[in-house]
């Protein structure tokens, strides 16, 4: 709560200006975020860091093939995992086309789905977060896509059925 207090107390000091942040997460379920008006100095940190911890790049692990879609602020890749040569969607969010409010719901969004375990749900596979771009990497389903599955039928009735339940419809 302590945390959550001083970030919410540092957030006013800094509203209105541009401060970037890295956040480190511990095993004890405690983190500390590191804040920064040189947006340069936190893509260092991060990328010291990352080669510390040895972290791979999205690129390192996947190739990417073809554009599969796009959305209100992201775009869909087709990839193959590297390693296996498994294919897996990759949606790319670039956060300064972002509002801070839809990174949040991005966050959300991948929370829930590394939670969420059902043949029903896809799966989420890893998320490579830079300082300019996400990389949500998630199970990738052939097919339409599912607004196209959600409407509903179009129902084809002969002109003549039409005609009698339409009158029928009017002496009722």
């Amino acid at each position: 709560e302590n945390d959550f207090q001083n970030d919410l107390n540092l957030k006013k000091c800094i509203e209105g200006t541009n401060y970037y942040s890295v956040t480190l997460f511990y095993p004890n379920k405690k983190k500390h975020t590191y804040y920064s008006d040189d947006k340069n100095l936190i893509s260092k940190w991060v990328d010291k860091l990352n080669e510390c911890l040895k972290v791979e790049k999205v690129e390192e692990k996947y190739k990417f093939i073809k554009v599969i879609g796009s959305g209100k602020f992201s775009k869909v890749y087709l990839a193959n995992e590297i390693e296996t040569q498994r294919p897996v969607a990759i949606k790319l969010v670039e956060k300064n086309e972002i509002t801070a409010e839809s990174l949040e719901f991005i966050k959300v969004e991948t929370d829930i789905l590394s939670i969420c375990q059902h043949p029903n749900v896809v799966k989420l596979y890893d998320i490579f977060d830079y300082v300019d771009e996400i990389f949500i990497v998630m199970e990738y389903c052939s097919g339409k896509e599912l607004f196209e599955y959600a409407q509903p039928p179009i129902i084809r009735i002969p002109k003549l059925t039409a005609k009698l339940i339409t009158m029928e419809s009017m002496i009722y």
